[in-house]
């Protein structure tokens, strides 16, 4: 018994893989005999309804009695065509083992979905059970696949075998889909326009997959990189934004820099790369409008901002300073990055913020250890040096 399986599911497959180059080929050997004349028109065939109809009916050289006589035999070729299809398709139903998968892909019991929100996927004799929204996510992010700000599309594998779909699955998700309320993707709209052909799909949507493979960029890479990035945009909108940048000492709070920075940043390489000029220039405006309010409102941001403690009648030639960069709030998107100078033979209770933009020049805290006197400042009445 077991031997037959493995025999009629060779024959399945092989006939459903053939089915389009030889199955119309063989029924009509079948059906005409090897003396008549009009099997020279049999090669027309395999290539579907529409081709081998519009060849025969339109061919100036067969003669109309001729075409209706090749015609009927093309029809009846065509229903045992499709009889022995739909056997091959039940019997591969039919056979088709049962998976031990019984969640969707986050994990959630598939029991919990009605039917039509679920697909059965049938693939290496194996039936797999899909919720619709997952499959509709796996042709998405695959379609929209980029390599940096290189589009790469490509077919979706199963994730539980990694075995390519084919277009099928993809017929049959995107009918299955059509009828539910959710709201299909563009991406796959293109797809299903291009015939289910990745490279004419790639072609047509060449300018959405750009767009895509920005916002892949910025998802997929780490902090170190976007970091960079956002050095780089800061450094080409410098006129626009009063040559605003974010200083070295604050290096090291990259997370928190690209954090606050990366909106801007996805709308700047959004103009860099987007093949649609209209699209380049408002996507540049929107970034420099952006960064501009967020400096506005967060005015210290990317500076450093020097803090001095000094003590009532203590000389300040004789204190020493500690540099340090400190977060003051990583919660708030708004927060700013600040380097404290603090005396370390100071109290705290005597402090004054000094804002000094770094970008153009560093700030030096010049003391005279030689007399003993605050001499470059002015003494407040509460002992607060001033620069």
């Amino acid at each position: 018994m077991h031997q037959i399986y493995i025999k009629l599911n060779y024959y399945i497959n092989t006939t459903m893989s053939n089915v389009n180059n030889n199955l119309f080929k063989m029924i009509g050997n079948y059906l005409v005999d090897d003396k008549e004349s009009i099997r020279i028109y049999f090669f027309n065939f395999y290539k579907g309804f529409p081709q081998s109809y519009d060849y025969i009916a339109n061919n100036k050289f067969i003669a109309e009695t001729k075409k209706i006589i090749i015609i009927n035999i093309f029809f009846k070729i065509r229903k045992i065509y499709d009889t022995l299809n739909s056997f091959a398709k039940y019997l591969k139903i039919k056979l088709a083992r049962e998976t031990s998968v019984t969640t969707d892909l986050c994990l959630n019991c598939l029991d919990n979905y009605a039917e039509h929100l679920k697909i059965n996927i049938i693939q290496d004799s194996r039936k797999y059970t899909f919720r619709l929204s997952d499959m509709m996510q796996l042709w998405s992010k695959s379609l929209t696949k980029s390599i940096t700000f290189s589009p790469s599309p490509e077919i979706p594998r199963n994730p539980y075998t990694n075995i390519r779909f084919d277009k099928a699955v993809f017929f049959n998700s995107y009918m299955q889909l059509k009828k539910t309320s959710y709201t299909l993707p563009i991406i796959l709209e293109f797809f299903w326009q291009a015939s289910m052909d990745i490279y004419k799909f790639e072609l047509d949507a060449y300018t959405l997959l750009k767009e895509y493979s920005v916002n892949n960029y910025i998802d997929e890479s780490c902090d170190e990189i976007l970091f960079y990035d956002v050095i780089n945009m800061l450094s080409s909108l410098g006129h626009h934004i009063n040559y605003r940048t974010i200083h070295n000492d604050l290096y090291t709070k990259k997370p928190y820099i690209v954090k606050n920075m990366k909106r801007y940043l996805k709308t700047y390489l959004l103009s860099q790369e987007s093949c649609n000029k209209f699209k380049k220039r408002l996507f540049r405006r929107k970034t420099i409008t952006g960064l501009k309010d967020f400096f506005y409102a967060n005015p210290t941001f990317g500076r450093r901002v020097v803090r001095r403690g000094v003590n009532y009648g203590l000389n300040i030639g004789n204190s020493t300073t500690n540099n340090t960069v400190e977060d003051n709030n990583d919660d708030d998107s708004y927060s700013e990055v600040d380097s404290e100078i603090n005396d370390t033979d100071t109290d705290s209770s005597g402090v004054n913020d000094v804002e000094t933009n770094i970008p153009n020049e560093e700030n030096n805290i010049e003391t005279d250890a030689s007399d003993g006197d605050a001499s470059d400042g002015e003494t407040s009445d509460d002992g607060i040096f001033e620069q």
